[in-house]
């Protein structure tokens, strides 16, 4: 009787064990595992209904009105504040605290020197390279000092915020872009349309770069009536891991990539894609490109192939609005791109997306 009871209970065991080991395998391999990060809109500094000249951590900083954006490889942003109550390069840290770092003082114009001892006219564009000295287009429109249009000394900014103008005898007319490349060669993006615009407009284009010792090589020039040409008015530009330039198209409404030797432009969207002003680019390691669509308050993306969707904002509503995407855009003007997230610069804020998609 012992005999038959212990065979009885070790048999239930044994079966409990396999099954609790039947179920343990089929658990594993339907496990999906963990579920990827969520992409979102947040506010990282500033205030899109507000501007002054404050600094401060996130929501507690004020900005006059940024005209630049860029991301050094630590992911300390850089803006050019052309607004002029303030005329400062501002630094933004990972952790969205925001500090001046040159400029913003009672300096004259064109000043060279270190923090509020410098003096801009108007910092815009910002740029930075591999050693992180930053390059801005300190822009005079018209009127200041006689001048028509507008026109950009470049500026160049250390980490200490040190500034000086390396060309001090060179203007550079309507510049809408500016990059450095990894070999130190600044290139920039300009463009001019004749005055009064002529329906379609009659423009001009150009990329070009400027080695370290001041030499220039055009690499395009478009001139052409609205339509004969894609490079009209570049309002921004980007690089990617081959070394081919992408810029938005503020006059003919489409993104380009541009062989930066040969000048050989291929049009990566256009037409009805943009309804109004795309206005600056930005490329990820993978080549998707995405694109700030300033006039439907939207930020886009263009895969490798060329399709094209909407990250964030809503066409047609300007407004901020944080959280699950698309959420809401005022005006996106200005994009950088740190590791999985995308900045966004608006006229008086800067806007994240976390784990863009």
């Amino acid at each position: 009787m012992k005999n038959s009871l212990h065979r009885l209970v070790v048999g239930a065991m044994a079966s409990t064990l396999l099954l609790v080991g039947a179920c343990s395998d089929s658990d594993s391999s339907s496990d999906p595992g963990p579920n990827p990060p969520t992409a979102s809109l947040q506010l990282f500094a500033g205030n899109v209904d507000a501007s002054g000249y404050v600094d401060g951590v996130g929501a507690n900083a004020r900005f006059g009105l940024i005209q630049g954006l860029a991301a050094d490889g630590s992911g300390t942003l850089y803006v050019g504040d052309g607004a002029a109550e303030v005329r400062a390069v501002r630094r933004i840290s990972p952790a969205g605290e925001v500090s001046t770092l040159a400029g913003g003082g009672t300096a004259p114009p064109l000043t060279d020197g270190t923090g509020s001892a410098a003096g801009f006219y108007s910092p815009r564009h910002v740029a930075i390279d591999a050693n992180g000295t930053i390059s801005v287009a300190d822009t005079l429109v018209s009127g200041a000092s006689g001048v028509v249009g507008a026109v950009s000394y470049v500026r160049k900014v250390t980490a200490g915020g040190a500034v000086t103008t390396p060309f001090q005898t060179v203007l550079f007319p309507d510049m809408h872009g500016l990059l450095v490349d990894g070999a130190g060669n600044m290139l920039i993006a300009s463009g001019t349309c004749a005055p009064p615009q002529p329906s379609p407009p009659t423009c001009t284009g150009r990329i070009t770069r400027y080695s370290p010792q001041g030499n220039s090589t055009t690499i395009i020039a478009t001139p052409g009536a609205g339509g004969t040409s894609n490079i009209l008015r570049p309002t921004g530009l980007a690089v990617d891991s081959t070394g081919n330039l992408y810029t938005a198209d503020f006059s003919s409404r489409t993104v380009n990539r541009v062989d930066p030797v040969s000048g050989a432009i291929t049009v990566i969207s256009s037409g009805s894609s943009f309804q109004d002003q795309p206005s600056a680019v930005a490329v990820d390691t993978a080549g998707n490109v995405y694109v700030a669509d300033s006039g439907t308050h939207t930020v886009r993306k263009i895969t490798p192939v060329g399709t094209m969707t909407t990250v964030a904002g809503v066409a047609g509503q300007p407004g901020f609005m944080a959280g699950a995407l698309p959420g809401l855009l005022r005006e996106p003007r200005h994009l950088a791109i740190v590791g999985n997230d995308l900045y966004i610069g608006m006229d008086r804020a800067v806007a994240v997306i976390r784990n863009r998609p």
